[in-house]
């Protein structure tokens, strides 16, 4: 495959063998770091050529992309994927400036480049539907929805099959089945959870935007918080830093 050859060259191959989840996502909390698009922008000034060399990475990645993935069954529009790419080397630029600012900072200047930081970031979302799996696996266990079908055996029946179509198409990398699985889940689990998780049932997972209305003060706010009646998934986005990595543990821990 050409994406995971290309990654493999540059010496990126935890998705292979998976990387410890927790030793990936645990980072001091502190501010919201500028992405790649900002670090790019200011290096510019100082560092044309190296900009340069990067916007050239970035853009035979997102070659690679269309080439290499399809989004259920369709191959990737040039800008989705450019845009997938941005995201996805932000992401890694994040978590290693999160462990490393001065490996960071390097990655900026020479090879790999933007290919060891979208490496990085690749490792960190393409186990994101299996969490998802995991996640709802065991939230059906649990008392919650233990209680609500306990008196009603048919739907207990019909959710078990959709619990099982959902690990399956997963497994298969079949996500638009696999959304349609999670969308049925919704009777059991939280709504407007389960829409915003359909999002990360993807061969490059994004994050569904959850939004709030504060009916009463007017006020509009973006939450991954406590499930509401009017709250739903209104657009996703791509997976760009590890904030983004915690606004789906967030949902996960809702079903």
């Amino acid at each position: 495959d050409g994406l995971y050859a290309l990654l493999a060259g540059a010496g990126i191959d935890g998705f292979r063998s998976g990387m410890s989840a927790a030793g990936l996502l645990a980072r001091p909390h502190d501010d919201r770091r500028p992405g790649l698009r900002a670090e790019l922008q200011a290096l510019h000034l100082t560092q044309p050529q190296a900009v340069a060399d990067r916007l050239r990475e970035l853009s035979y990645l997102a070659n690679i992309l269309v080439q290499s993935l399809r989004r259920d069954g369709v191959p990737f529009v040039a800008a989705d994927a450019s845009d997938a790419v941005i995201a996805t080397a932000s992401l890694g630029l994040d978590w290693l400036q999160s462990r490393d600012a001065a490996s960071a900072a390097a990655a900026l200047y020479a090879e790999p480049g933007v290919v060891r930081l979208f490496g990085i970031g690749w490792c960190l979302v393409v186990g994101l539907p299996a969490r998802v799996v995991n996640a709802c696996e065991l939230a059906f266990a649990g008392e919650t929805v233990t209680t609500k079908l306990m008196k009603r055996s048919w739907l207990r029946e019909e959710m078990e099959r959709a619990l099982d179509d959902l690990g399956r198409c997963v497994r298969a990398q079949e996500f638009l089945a696999a959304r349609e699985a999670l969308t049925l889940l919704s009777l059991v689990f939280d709504p407007s959870t389960c829409a915003a998780l359909c999002s990360v049932l993807d061969e490059v997972p994004q994050v569904g935007v959850r939004r709030r209305t504060l009916s009463d003060s007017g006020v509009d706010t973006n939450s991954t918080g406590a499930s509401s009646a009017d709250a739903k998934a209104e657009h996703a986005e791509w997976i760009s830093d590890l904030d983004d990595l915690r606004r789906v543990a967030g949902l996960l821990h809702q079903l």
